[in-house]
């Protein structure tokens, strides 16, 4: 447990995460602290819209729960980046301004065919989408906020699958959500004796 939240809070301190997200990283290191995940794989400016209703429901049940019981528990989401179905995953629909449904797509360039989704370089894509994203919502006051958050995060991020973290984190720092990325190195060493039991 300490190495797994040691491991994590080295990551959300290079993620920018929120003091919130840090004090939980604290408490997921006591014995005594459950945790409530859940989780889904990487989608462009976070997938569908369940995507953002998973996360809310497990800070919600992390919080009744907390009231409920006499112990901590943390909500966790599992950035399930290992995913190979970048089809699935490329792409957000959004409602321009006048009232019509928009496609935006992330371009892949064909020598990251067959990657994980959560290793595909960010590259120039990001900017590509959220150019296309600024114009189908031109005019709508939040695109501003909603511009920054995209840009500010995809500037520091390497990958699709870092981008999609940082988005997350981003959305809820008030509420102390944590990121599980499952291809840290460190991670996957930590799980070995793990998969050896399965073996």
């Amino acid at each position: 447990r300490d190495d797994v939240a040691a491991v994590l809070r080295r990551s959300h301190a290079r993620l920018g995460a929120s003091a919130t997200t840090i004090e939980n990283l604290d408490r997921l290191a006591q014995p005594t602290t459950f945790v409530v995940i859940g989780g889904q794989q990487p989608g462009l400016l976070t997938g569908p819209l369940y995507t953002v209703y998973k996360a809310m429901s497990i800070i919600k049940l992390a919080e009744a729960l907390r009231r409920q019981y006499p112990h901590e528990f943390v909500p966790m989401f599992w950035n399930a980046s290992d995913d190979h179905d970048w089809a699935e995953v490329n792409h957000a629909y959004v409602v321009d301004r006048s009232g019509q449904l928009q496609r935006l797509e992330f371009p892949l360039d064909p020598q990251f065919e067959g990657w994980s989704v959560g290793e595909i370089p960010l590259d120039h894509g990001a900017l590509t989408v959220i150019r296309r994203l600024s114009e189908a919502l031109a005019g709508q006051g939040f695109i501003d906020e909603i511009e920054v958050l995209l840009l500010e995060t995809a500037e520091v991020s390497a990958t699709f699958g870092e981008w999609f973290s940082r988005l997350m984190l981003g959305l809820f720092h008030h509420y102390g959500l944590i990121m599980v990325e499952p291809g840290l190195p460190e991670l996957k060493r930590l799980a070995i004796p793990l998969f050896e039991q399965a073996i």
